[in-house]
């Protein structure tokens, strides 16, 4: 049976949704686009919960406690654009106007999808300069998804980008063999000149007394140090990663983090308080990094690879490293969920991120593994990065360290 709801706002107007008996409110609410926090529920005149069960027998007011317009809000202009006949994918965006909330829609067949995706990441590259004349642009590249797509779109752009080398460096598979080989191939065949890190150049860089393999599945499995896995991972990469670029005389690395990956760091920062450096372009220690897939979502990369590089899409399942814990997975689910409701956030929230002084961040080069850190407690005189202390208490490290572990 249909139930009918009457949200009163706080100048008495009264708007309605409709439900079904047997259904939860809150999922109701939710379904429609009603913050639980904006609304106070009554049942036969008594406040109660909204995980209350909706049932033609009892009468339900909802009243709300904050003052915006929120029938105008969710029924927000939409303005569709013309597009491709048969859509693969529809990109949104909203803008502000005079006050007002304009929500576009571009529907994009496989050959928007193409045209979008190129124009955005080539106007985003060019007007941040991610590249510069001469340049030889490092992709650390190892066949995911991300790093596919941005080796796909400098190879493919490099005639409308300023002229520079390009090379892909690989950290070999200690685990997946398999995707080792596969980004092998893909490098063949794009005829990009890739180097080989392999675990043994990053076991030595840390001074590791068990292969990169061991040492990640002893984290992996520790109750107390877990937590840290994808920090190490990925810290291991990039060390790998940037003395190979220095080898082949390379200052500058692409790293494939896209618009979610950034995202939810910065939302960890905003609500953590850590400090993160500059994106979308990174100087470290006399490295630049550069992110040129901000601007562009993973489904977006997705949908992308999927519809113009089928051939290059047979990329086996993330490593069982590379998860991280939920509170992580929180900050992505996060991200989606305000792309939803805000579709553009990402593009206010980067330029709120580049008004944020930095002026006090202050950085060291652990002693260890030379990785140049942020200090984030300033008065924090421990000269090792958070990954080789983690490292010490596990002793996870070699004997030649053992001068160095002391000071740990």
């Amino acid at each position: 049976m249909t139930v009918h709801l009457r949200i009163r706002d706080r100048l008495h107007r009264i708007f309605s949704i409709e439900s079904r008996t047997g259904e939860r409110l809150s999922n109701v609410l939710r379904a429609h686009g009603v913050p639980l926090n904006a609304v106070v529920t009554k049942v036969n005149g008594e406040i109660v919960t909204e995980d209350i069960v909706l049932d033609e027998k009892i009468s339900v007011d909802i009243d709300m406690v904050r003052f915006y317009d929120l029938n105008k809000i969710l029924s927000v202009k939409t303005m569709p654009q013309q597009g491709g006949k048969e859509p693969v994918y529809i990109k949104e965006h909203i803008s502000f106007d005079s006050g007002n909330i304009t929500r576009k829609r571009f529907p994009l067949d496989k050959k928007g999808v193409q045209e979008t995706i190129e124009r955005t990441f080539l106007e985003f590259v060019l007007e941040n300069n991610l590249i510069s004349e001469g340049e030889t642009i490092a992709v650390a590249f190892s066949g995911g998804k991300d790093s596919l797509a941005l080796l796909l779109l400098l190879e493919r752009l490099k005639d409308k980008l300023p002229k520079h080398n390009l090379c892909a460096i690989t950290v070999a598979g200690w685990e997946d063999t398999a995707s080792f080989e596969y980004a092998q191939q893909v490098c063949s065949l794009l005829r990009i000149h890739q180097t080989i890190v392999k675990p043994s150049d990053i076991e030595k860089v840390f001074g590791l007394n068990c292969s990169l393999f061991e040492t990640l599945s002893k984290i992996e499995a520790s109750p107390d140090e877990s937590i840290h896995t994808i920090y190490c991972l990925h810290q291991f990469m990039r060390r790998g990663v940037e003395e190979c670029a220095k080898r082949l005389g390379s200052t500058t690395i692409a790293l494939g983090l896209n618009l979610e990956d950034l995202f939810s760091s910065f939302l960890g920062a905003f609500t953590t308080g850590y400090d993160i450096l500059d994106a979308p372009k990174r100087k470290i220690a006399g490295t630049t990094f550069i992110f040129p897939l901000f601007p562009l979502r993973k489904k977006e990369v997705s949908i992308y690879l999927k519809t113009t590089a089928e051939e290059f899409t047979n990329q086996g399942p993330t490593t069982a490293f590379d998860k991280g814990p939920a509170s992580r997975g929180f900050y992505y689910y996060v991200s989606d969920m305000l792309q939803d409701i805000w579709p553009g956030i990402e593009q206010h929230v980067l330029e709120a991120f580049r008004r944020r002084s930095k002026e006090n961040i202050s950085f060291a080069v652990c002693k260890n593994c030379k990785t140049t850190h942020i200090l984030q407690n300033k008065n924090d005189a421990n000269e090792f990065c958070m990954v080789c202390r983690v490292l010490k208490r596990m002793n996870l490290l070699n004997q030649h360290c053992a001068g160095l572990r002391k000071r740990l």
